[in-house]
């Protein structure tokens, strides 16, 4: 069950249609093997999680803890960011939208997992 943080988000009288949106994209990459909206986990977290809290005009998004699994190809993960991106953008209208899916290696530490295997990263901007 993949973590999405979401951050520097200051629409609060529209988290609700942006938690929706996000998960409606997730739902819709059948390649991740998710099909129950409570196997995804949309957070608003603060605004100095990523990148330059003081940028209005951009909304972070992460993936993280996404099971490393064959199927969850690098264009998978790829087509991923781009729908949560472009999900977002629904939303969020002019901002820039910024995301990054991060794959974990089931029972590996977070860190190490990043360290050892970057190359499971993909990011989406738009």
């Amino acid at each position: 069950m993949p973590l999405i943080t979401v951050s520097n988000w200051r629409g609060h009288e529209r988290c609700r249609a942006l938690h929706d949106a996000i998960r409606v994209a997730v739902l819709g990459i059948t390649e991740l093997g998710l099909t129950d909206p409570n196997q995804v986990t949309v957070v608003f977290g603060g605004e100095d999680r990523f990148g330059d809290p003081g940028d209005e005009n951009k909304l972070f998004i992460a993936v993280e803890y996404l099971f490393d699994r064959e199927e969850r190809t690098f264009d998978v993960r790829q087509e991923l960011a781009s729908a949560i991106g472009l999900a977002a953008k629904t939303v969020a209208g002019t901002r820039k939208v910024e995301v990054v899916v991060r794959t974990i290696h089931p029972g590996a530490h977070a860190v190490d997992d990043a360290i050892a295997h970057p190359n499971r990263s993909t990011f989406w901007s738009g």
